[in-house]
């Protein structure tokens, strides 16, 4: 199963366990090239970050697509805390590349849906 938790963070990486750090800011970027550098290197790469409903996701991708998956899934978070990483992540991606973020749904409760559209921005 690729599948992994560590604490509330999930990882996927086309049938490649990875881990994640219980401090994921420190190394989440060089997991992420990390987890590229063993798949086909010509292939374009997907990072998903995502709350809860991203779980499985890079599985299902991968089943149909020819990307290379790997997938960062926080269950409860926000929409602020699935992005943290955004930046680190996104400066090794090309226009090649896709980023996907599955996020907002644990916002609506507590804030209005303008708030989440700044956080957008």
């Amino acid at each position: 199963d690729c599948d992994k938790f560590v604490g509330d963070t999930q990882t996927s990486v086309h049938k490649k366990d990875i881990g994640l750090p219980k401090n994921i800011n420190s190394s989440i970027k060089s997991k992420a090239q990390n987890s590229f550098v063993s798949n086909e290197t010509n292939r374009s790469k997907l990072t998903i970050l995502a709350d809860s409903h991203g779980k499985n996701l890079s599985d299902l991708i991968h089943q149909r697509a020819t990307v290379n998956v790997c997938s960062f899934v926080r269950s409860g978070a926000n929409f602020n805390k699935v992005i943290e990483e955004v930046q680190q992540l996104a400066t090794d991606l090309t226009k090649n590349d896709y980023l996907l973020v599955i996020a907002g749904t644990n916002n609506v409760e507590s804030t209005s849906v303008n708030r989440l559209m700044e956080d957008v921005h």
